[in-house]
């Protein structure tokens, strides 16, 4: 089993469509670097690039995600009731792990 971490940033979006005036908002999950195998080492990396620690870890088991979290920790099961609930791994996944089309 082959375990590694990847740096996520999230960026928060939101507006009003111009045509219909409707409210639409999200957050895109967006990769940073490559994945490593020391976590600690990784965060403390992402620390001192980006200048801050505003950013999350996904867990990779063997190239599948496994959890999401900040700093060393993983947040819990993602449901909304829950603290930092309501997040979507597999959503997650697929943002930061499917590979970018060359064009």
């Amino acid at each position: 089993m082959t375990t590694t971490y990847l740096i996520v940033r999230q960026q928060v979006w939101g507006g009003s469509d111009p045509d219909t005036g409707e409210w639409a908002d999200g957050v895109d999950y967006l990769p940073h670097g490559e994945p490593a195998t020391d976590r600690a080492a990784l965060v403390a990396a992402a620390e001192v690039e980006l200048g801050h620690d505003d950013f999350n870890v996904l867990t990779i088991v063997d190239g599948r995600p496994a959890a999401f979290g900040h700093n060393m920790a993983d947040f819990g099961p993602d449901e909304d009731g829950n603290p930092h609930g309501g997040y979507d791994l597999a959503e997650i996944g697929y943002r930061c792990l499917t590979p970018t089309p060359e064009f």
